[in-house]
């Protein structure tokens, strides 16, 4: 995990249901050498202050926001990569079931391999329709509704068993900003639900395996965020919650069906690929 609202909201959720945890790992770019914005020697060298002061805040951050979780005598590790080798020897003595994540980017097959019962990820966007980078905007923009996702992990971008899905109830006049922060939120309730579900049964629900896979989405840039904003502004992102609610468990729930036909599915604006580039170079 890192210091992001999905691994602040991970860890204090963890401790608010009584959750105990076997350790954490935290990837923090505090080394100094991570902290440098200069790209000339001499830069950097006129920078190394200014540097240094940066490595330190970031340090500090780290070890606060465990202090703020995890007892004293929880197994902690500060690394800068989080699927590096010092990672996946701390995961593997530690004889991890299943291992959870929180705010962080592709980990490696290597560290997927160390857990005995498998990983674990949620995801601000419903897979397949919605996966990858900015996950609200490009939901609007596809015809699907906002929604979070959460998944056991491969080596793809977001293609991992589903094992919950759940919609995000739209307001009246909220922005895209507000709705990206509250299906952050709605993502670590959903991992929360399934980890206390997980620790319950003693063992990761296996999940459905995604059928298809649509193409996966980049970060918006200004012009594409300002369409997302105008369609939402105009209930774009009401009406598509209204339309997949008929997706759901039972007429009060928000959770999807496990497995959804894809004669089910309401028309969206993108087709599913053929084969998967980025998957198959994984």
């Amino acid at each position: 995990m890192n210091d992001s609202r999905a691994g602040r909201g991970l860890l204090a959720g963890l401790a608010t249901r009584g959750i105990a945890v076997a350790g954490v790992v935290i990837e923090a770019s505090c080394e100094l050498r991570y902290c440098y914005r200069a790209r000339t020697p001499l830069g950097r060298l006129a920078e190394t202050p200014v540097a240094l002061g940066r490595s330190i805040r970031r340090r500090f951050r780290a070890h606060g926001l465990l202090s703020s979780y995890l007892g004293r005598g929880t197994p902690r590790v500060l690394v800068t990569r989080r699927d590096g080798e010092r990672a996946r020897r701390f995961v593997a003595d530690l004889a991890t079931d299943v291992l959870v994540l929180a705010g962080v980017g592709l980990v490696g097959r290597e560290l997927l391999a160390v857990p005995r019962g498998g990983t674990l990820n949620s995801h601000p966007g419903l897979v397949p329709w919605v996966r990858g980078n900015g996950a609200v905007a490009n939901a609007i923009l596809r015809d699907v509704a906002i929604g979070a996702t959460c998944h056991r992990v491969d080596p793809g971008i977001d293609t991992g068993p589903v094992i919950s899905r759940r919609l995000l109830p739209i307001g009246g006049d909220e922005t895209l900003e507000v709705l990206e922060a509250r299906a952050v939120q709605l993502a670590t309730e959903l991992l929360l639900d399934v980890v206390a579900t997980t620790v319950a049964n003693c063992s990761l629900p296996e999940g459905t395996p995604q059928r298809e896979r649509y193409p996966l989405c980049r970060w918006q840039d200004a012009h594409g965020r300002a369409a997302a904003a105008e369609l939402l502004a105009a209930g774009k992102a009401a009406e598509l919650y209204a339309r997949w609610k008929a997706l759901c468990r039972a007429a009060d729930s928000d959770d999807l069906l496990d497995a959804i036909p894809r004669e089910s599915v309401p028309p969206i604006a993108v087709a599913p690929l053929r084969s998967d580039p980025l998957q198959s170079a994984l």
